[in-house]
């Protein structure tokens, strides 16, 4: 159906120099253990032999990758076929550790269906292809969180939960007016309330749905002071 018949509107694959490390090294490594076979010294034969068969068998898998992202789906092709993963059926986005020097919580980002998982981690210049898909995915999770919200009474967010009057954390009660905005670092995701220090928290910038939380505090930041504006 429409599945085959749209066009992406981007297509990100690994970056041009994992494509050409994973082509030359095996057969590099392969034409140098040949070279100490004939030269008799079978030790380092066998060592380079057994690299250049572990590093060419994930050559397939990264030379047919690539991310496709289309208006309402997300699609990965991969070595074992095709994942297909609708922007309405995510359920969890989940940041990068963000830990390493050089590195962002916005690289390598998941998305996650009921049974299926689609990640960034292969593709080139991931913290952008994640910037790109955004808008086109978040919005509708973090409508769907909210709703859950006022439905069920409370929605969890790693070790914070989201309830209609605010978010639960370890320090207590942290009002949706209150929070100021969010940081992110080697620490981790810290949310910063306005004038109080106090009530800073900080969890794991790859707790499940952060960026869908983001959403949901501007939205009911805005309805509290629409609401305040009405008194």
């Amino acid at each position: 159906g429409a599945a085959g018949q749209d066009e992406p509107l981007l297509v990100a694959r690994p970056p041009v120099w994992t494509r050409l490390l994973v082509t030359g090294v095996p057969v590099a490594g392969l034409a140098t253990a040949i070279g100490f076979l004939m030269n008799r010294n079978v030790e380092v034969f066998w060592i380079l032999l057994a690299l250049s068969i572990l590093i060419g068998t994930f050559a397939p898998m990264v030379l047919v990758h690539r991310l496709m992202v289309f208006s309402e789906r997300l699609e990965q092709r991969g070595l074992f076929g095709l994942r297909r993963l609708r922007s309405d059926e995510i359920e969890r986005v989940r940041l990068g550790r963000g830990k390493s020097l050089g590195t962002m919580p916005t690289m390598g980002v998941k998305f996650y269906g009921a049974d299926t998982k689609i990640g960034l981690g292969l593709v080139k210049d991931s913290a952008n292809v994640y910037e790109f898909i955004v808008p086109l995915v978040v919005p509708l999770l973090a409508e769907k969180l909210n709703r859950r919200i006022d439905e069920s009474g409370s929605v969890t967010f790693g070790k914070l939960a989201a309830q209609p009057d605010g978010v639960v954390t370890r320090t207590g009660l942290l009002p949706w007016h209150l929070i100021g905005s969010f940081s992110f670092g080697p620490a981790g995701a810290r949310i910063l309330p306005t004038n109080h220090p106090e009530l800073t928290v900080t969890v794991p910038n790859n707790t499940d749905n952060i960026p869908a939380l983001m959403w949901i505090v501007e939205w009911r930041k805005a309805n509290f002071f629409e609401n305040l504006k009405a008194m």
